[in-house]
């Protein structure tokens, strides 16, 4: 009766989590098969299972869509969403979030105003530049590419970006995970 969006398998395979604009929206998990569907937030869009596929992380901008991005993890039995780091990511131009397979946070922004991709922890602790070497940044620049959504393979050494420069295509950048 309306549209689903946005699937995610938990790693396992058992469950997915997705957007749906049924009954006034939000998020819904349910099992591979269609069975236990249940709502786990009234709002979100993007969801993604933790690499434990014991939470969910979200995305939501409030005021219509217009609104700053916020972040927020759910647990899919709780259904009591918890705002991420706003102490960190407020003053972030975040643009997209993932989860790192250490099961850290992964933020595209703008810092001082030059895209970058950094790791922070849940809960507490400094942000860490990943990409944000002057090489990195040179090559953004000289492409005119906007980061967007990513995804991190499960080794964590590589995260393939959606980027944007007029079309949009798909980048992969090598990551030594030692350092990252």
């Amino acid at each position: 009766p309306s549209p689903d969006t946005g699937p995610t398998w938990t790693s396992d395979g058992r469950r997915i989590a997705y957007r749906s604009t049924r009954d006034g929206g939000g998020l819904f998990v349910t099992a591979i098969d269609g069975t236990n569907e249940r709502r786990v937030t009234t709002f979100g869009v993007h969801p993604q299972w933790s690499p434990d596929g014991s939470e969910i992380l979200f995305t939501w901008r409030s005021g219509e869509g217009v609104g700053p991005l916020a972040v927020y993890i759910v647990s899919p039995d709780e259904s009591t969403p918890r705002l991420v780091r706003p102490d960190l990511l407020n003053n972030l131009g975040v643009l997209a979030v993932a989860w790192h397979p250490s099961g850290r946070l992964s933020v595209v922004g703008e810092h001082q105003t030059q895209p970058t991709l950094l790791l922070a922890p849940v809960v507490e602790g400094v942000l860490a530049h990943v990409l944000d070497t002057p090489v990195f940044r040179e090559r953004l620049n000289v492409l005119g590419l906007r980061l967007g959504p990513h995804v991190w393979s499960p080794a964590g050494d590589q995260v393939f970006f959606e980027g944007s420069n007029g079309v949009e295509n798909l980048w992969k950048v090598t990551i030594d995970p030692v350092t990252d």
